[in-house]
């Protein structure tokens, strides 16, 4: 059940296993087969899989979404970067445009599944909506900093100040040898 309440549909039956293993490493490759930004989620998460929790019939839920947040936080003091699985290089390139959630999420899959991949931000800084819309209490920019430099570390090619219609065009993307393009420009200002 708390998998089925997890909108990120985590094993997480499976990561809390290996945490209680020892097992850090695993457990976080657990969940980032699912989640790009797993120490950021671990910080804002509502924990929707802790009220479907089989745990609750007994006494109380499991602590699940600081179970996430233990592991994140213990990779974030390691000399290295733990990283998910990716499929073996495909020779194809994806561009996408936007550097927020959406666009990040899809260039970490795209780049998982062996495609390469460039962001296109407009700003200087990446994360859309986590950077701008998220009180610091609630997320430090150093902790969606690390997200997105896992994104970086998997690969994922990035570049800012890069404006669609004045610094590219989509029909230049597909000439300079990208196979797709993905608009992931984002909706949260809905004056725009």
């Amino acid at each position: 059940p708390c998998q089925r309440a997890c909108p990120s549909g985590l094993d997480i039956k499976e990561y809390v296993r290996l945490i209680k293993e020892g097992d850090y490493e695993g457990s976080l490759q657990v969940i980032k087969e699912r989640m790009p930004f797993p120490t950021v989620i671990s910080r804002i998460c509502p924990a929707l899989c802790e009220f479907d929790c089989r745990r609750l019939i007994q006494d109380e839920s499991v602590a699940i979404n600081h179970l996430k947040r233990f592991v994140c936080d213990w990779e974030m003091h390691q000399d290295k970067r733990i990283q998910p699985y990716c499929a073996p290089a495909t020779d194809k390139k994806i561009a996408v445009i936007g550097g927020g959630v959406e666009g990040l999420a899809a260039a970490y899959f795209s780049t998982r599944l062996g495609h390469g991949s460039t962001v296109f931000e407009g700003s200087e800084e990446l994360g859309g909506i986590l950077r701008k819309a998220i009180s610091r209490e609630r997320l430090s920019m150093d902790v969606l900093d690390w997200d997105i430099q896992g994104i970086a570390d998997l690969g994922v090619e990035m570049k800012t100040s890069q404006k669609a219609g004045k610094d590219f065009t989509i029909p230049q993307l597909l000439n300079d040898g990208y196979d797709a393009v993905f608009t992931a420009t984002g909706g949260w200002d809905s004056r725009l």
